[in-house]
């Protein structure tokens, strides 16, 4: 389960997503890029939320080439954050606060910089 409270003093940047949504699709790359391209930065956690079975999450994995963990309080966050529509991005400082609030898909998503400018 995703902790909230941060004890860890980590980024942690949470993706509400669909595997059908093309614009999920198009956020979760990016982030996937950004991953390999930071070399796993140990201060940023990464984690993709669906309600969808685990097959298909599985499926999705496979097609954006990563896979994240399990995430066993999915209902919990979405109902929590009022998520309705994917995507959506989180970026929480290592405050815990919510910094970056994204719903929906920019044609300049950046998460690199959004992280970077933190």
């Amino acid at each position: 389960s995703v902790d909230l409270s941060n004890p860890d003093n980590k980024i942690v940047v949470i993706e509400f997503f669909s595997t059908t949504c093309k614009p999920c699709y198009q956020n979760a790359k990016g982030i996937v890029n950004y991953i390999r391209k930071s070399n796993k930065r140990k201060d940023v956690e990464f984690y993709f939320i669906s309600l969808e079975n685990k097959d298909k999450i599985n499926k999705y994995y496979k097609k954006i080439n990563y896979s994240f963990p399990e995430i066993n309080n999915a209902s919990e966050l979405l109902t929590f954050f009022n998520i309705k529509d994917f995507p959506v991005t989180l970026v929480i400082n290592k405050k815990g606060h919510i910094i970056y609030y994204i719903s929906g898909r920019y044609d300049n998503f950046d998460i690199e910089q959004l992280i970077e400018n933190i």
